[in-house]
């Protein structure tokens, strides 16, 4: 598992420092992503998996590049994002007041707003 996250990491690096345009963790875990596979903590066994480009790119736009704080909330449940390399994996929470995705990037935990679009998508599919 250990060498599967670090071969993605490794892969997002010499993507990022060989791109000229700026690129975020988020839009390149996106890029390299096969599938997605949306999973409730209600329902663990209800999930909503996503192999579609289209819906797969939207998620681009779900999370955003602005980071929050570590909030002291549970988590509603979490997104896989599978990629050739591994998969990537963030929990979030959708309350009102703790509204983000949290996960890890290299050697530090990571936080992400979700964005409106992001919020009303995640909420349409809670089982």
């Amino acid at each position: 598992m250990y060498r599967i996250i670090l071969g993605t990491y490794l892969l997002f690096m010499v993507t990022m420092l060989t791109r000229c345009e700026p690129v975020t963790e988020v839009s390149e875990l996106v890029k390299q992503t096969e599938r997605i596979q949306v999973v409730f903590n209600s329902n663990l066994g209800d999930y909503t998996d996503i192999t579609d480009k289209k819906q797969i790119r939207k998620f681009k736009s779900y999370i955003t590049d602005e980071p929050t704080p570590i909030y002291e909330c549970g988590y509603d449940g979490y997104i896989l994002f599978f990629t050739e390399a591994g998969s990537v994996r963030m929990d979030f929470n959708l309350t009102d007041d703790c509204q983000h995705v949290i996960y890890d990037y290299g050697q530090s935990i990571e936080t992400r707003q979700l964005s409106a679009d992001g919020l009303e998508y995640l909420r349409s599919i809670v089982p």
